[in-house]
């Protein structure tokens, strides 16, 4: 009787973990890369300019 009720938490469970997975894979992917983010920083522009 209560590993039936085990049974739907684990689901429930596996199914929040699968989307908190691909909420991060979406995020990683849309995230620039280092070169998009030096480009727009101060700090490349004084190396650059040394």
């Amino acid at each position: 009787m209560i590993a039936d009720h085990l049974v739907f938490y684990a689901i429930a469970v596996f199914i929040l973990m699968a989307i908190g997975l691909i909420f991060t894979m979406l995020e990683f992917r849309n995230m620039p890369t280092e070169k998009q983010q030096d480009e727009g920083s101060p700090k490349s522009q004084r190396d650059g300019a040394g």
